[in-house]
């Protein structure tokens, strides 16, 4: 109306609002594709966590930061954002949160541990080998032998671990018998940081045992011999990777750094050695010997050790096939083969036993003689069934030659009177009847 005072209130418009009062300027809204990745990655790495808590399929600290982390995206694409911005950079702080969960997971899981109660026979004493750790555990008393062990992540690494089962070293003996029992990486490492103590138990008759297992409380295979790729029907220890030289980890093995491994402090290294010897077959046998006799004649304080690796060398070759009876026998020199038989008398059956077997399987004639003069005033019942059974093999083996049976056979009779019991007995008349 004209002669009216103009209106003095504040113009209606922009963000002002009817009752005149300003308001705040909005944030501007997440883009949809921010908010839509953000959902997708944190659903993702939400449901592996629970995934893998649900399962046990991962170990408790990754599950859980996968968790944390999904969590934190999802949250992070819908609540408000506190930002830092760095020379053109913005990083939403619930995001740089979850990078941080990611970041700190190799430092978190480096520190956790697993606790394992083993339980086993009284007589079995056990060890874990975890990537470079030897770990031995506590002993606690019980119906069983229950072993605590606290194994750590880090010591862990990338390998699979193993235990090795020893049982007591009797008194003929130079090594403790030991089988090696394997199990996956994967069947441990997803108990890590869940503060579970493991209760397995060992399963086995013995040493010779080949169905020797490790299983948890409900009964499921934790590892087993049979799972460290050992052929033969016996379990045997076999070496972890603690345990190998830079003999072992050539293409084309030192034939000088095998045997020298031979001799080593380490049972671990000495059994790889022999593997790996006895793989290569009949040409490594003339190295393998004259290192032998020469350390008998020189009387050094390793030479039954060396010895027995010779041996078990041979043995083994024979047994694995990695050469035929011929072709070690072949290798094998009257120098060698005294030594050989030699060793077939030794009261240390660790040595004993394998001279035998290799004796009774390459043997010739001339080393049959060899034998016998050895015996001659030899009235030991177990060293006499050791000589019968390997005059038995060898004419089951060379019986296509009847002068060689011939002169077997009169070996046999001359050891007929020293036969003390049936079963040597019986070895010396399925002779006679050849």
């Amino acid at each position: 109306m004209a002669g009216d005072e103009p209106d003095k209130r504040p113009a209606r418009g922009g963000d002002d609002e009817a009752d005149g009062g300003p308001k705040l300027e909005r944030a501007n809204p997440l883009e949809l594709w921010l908010i839509i990745a953000a959902c997708v990655v944190g659903g993702a790495l939400l449901a592996i966590g629970l995934w893998g808590e649900i399962a046990v399929t991962l170990d408790g600290i990754m599950s859980t930061t996968f968790i944390v982390s999904g969590l934190a995206l999802i949250f992070g694409a819908f609540g408000s954002q506190a930002t830092v911005r760095y020379k053109g950079w913005v990083v939403a702080g619930v995001a740089a949160t979850a990078l941080i969960f990611l970041f700190a997971i190799d430092y978190l899981r480096s520190d956790s541990y697993v606790v394992i109660l083993l339980r086993s026979p009284k007589e079995v004493s056990t060890t874990i080998n975890a990537g470079n750790a030897i770990i031995k555990g506590t002993v606690q008393n019980g119906p069983l032998l229950r072993t605590r062990f606290i194994v750590f992540y880090k010591e862990l690494g990338d390998s699979n671990p193993n235990f090795l089962a020893e049982w007591p070293k009797a008194g003929d003996r130079s090594e403790n018998p030991a089988v090696l029992i394997c199990l996956a990486r994967e069947r441990l490492i997803r108990w890590f940081g869940r503060g579970d103590e493991l209760d397995w138990q060992l399963h086995t008759t013995g040493p010779l045992d080949a169905n020797t297992a490790i299983r948890d409380d409900k009964n499921n295979l934790i590892g087993s011999s049979r799972e460290c790729g050992n052929d033969s029907p016996i379990p045997v220890a076999r070496a972890p990777n603690l345990a190998e030289s830079p003999a072992h980890a050539e293409q084309a093995p030192d034939h000088d750094a095998l045997i020298e491994d031979l001799l080593s402090e380490n049972p671990d290294v000495r059994r790889l050695a022999r593997d790996r010897l006895a793989s290569i077959g009949s040409s490594v046998i003339g190295e393998l010997m004259d290192r032998a006799i020469m350390m008998t004649t020189a009387n050094d304080r390793l030479a039954l050790r060396m010895q027995t690796g010779a041996a078990i060398v041979l043995d083994t070759m024979l047994t694995k096939k990695a050469a035929s009876s011929a072709d070690v026998g072949g290798q094998l020199n009257a120098d060698y083969f005294n030594a050989l038989v030699s060793w077939t008398l030794n009261r240390d059956l660790s040595l004993r036993e394998p001279a035998v077997r290799v004796v009774a399987n390459t043997a010739d004639i001339a080393a049959l003689r060899s034998l016998m003069h050895k015996v001659e005033h030899e009235t030991d019942a177990a060293i006499i069934y050791n000589t019968a059974w390997i005059l038995q093999r060898s004419a089951q083996r060379l019986r296509s030659n009847a002068s060689v049976l011939t002169e077997i056979k009169q070996l046999a009779r001359a050891l007929r009177p020293r036969a003390s019991n049936a079963n040597t007995t019986q070895l010396l008349e399925q002779i006679e009847a050849m």
